[in-house]
């Protein structure tokens, strides 16, 4: 299923929010923002209100050069997960950056059911182009320097 380029959220969808704890002081950070190594982030996930179900989310990281990894869920095979969120609406876990300096992309995929990172393929880091069908996109810029 192709897909509109990536954007941030819409109002009452689905939305990435990202949350940057660097040295101990938190805030919210923008889509293009400059990080660090070390900056530790965690994800808010917003569905909208028809989409709470059995939605089930992937955050995929992909650097400059095309190298992917998952950053959520964090453990486990290259599998969706039903987004475990706490009372802040947080997802459950915080990630450390590792020391690549450059453009990494983190793409946000929900599904209304189970999917694998197989199904989700890339033009480029900046751009999902295919998700399973009735599946939602939504991307972050971090912008990675010393």
């Amino acid at each position: 299923l192709p897909i509109s380029p990536p954007y941030v959220g819409s109002k009452g969808g689905l939305s990435l929010r990202v949350f940057r704890n660097r040295a101990g002081v938190v805030d919210e950070a923008v889509s293009g923002e400059k990080f660090q190594a070390r900056d530790r982030l965690r994800f808010n996930v917003g569905l909208s209100a028809e989409g709470t179900g059995d939605t089930h989310i992937m955050i995929i990281g992909v650097e400059a050069s095309g190298k992917r990894f998952t950053y959520y869920p964090q453990q486990g095979p290259d599998r969706s997960a039903a987004p475990a969120i706490d009372q802040d609406g947080l997802l459950e876990g915080a990630v450390a950056l590792d020391d690549y300096v450059g453009a990494e992309w983190v793409h946000l995929v929900a599904c209304p059911r189970a999917f694998t990172g197989d199904e989700i393929r890339l033009e480029a880091p900046d751009e999902v182009s295919e998700v399973p069908e009735e599946c939602r996109v939504r991307s972050f810029l971090l912008q990675k320097v010393d």
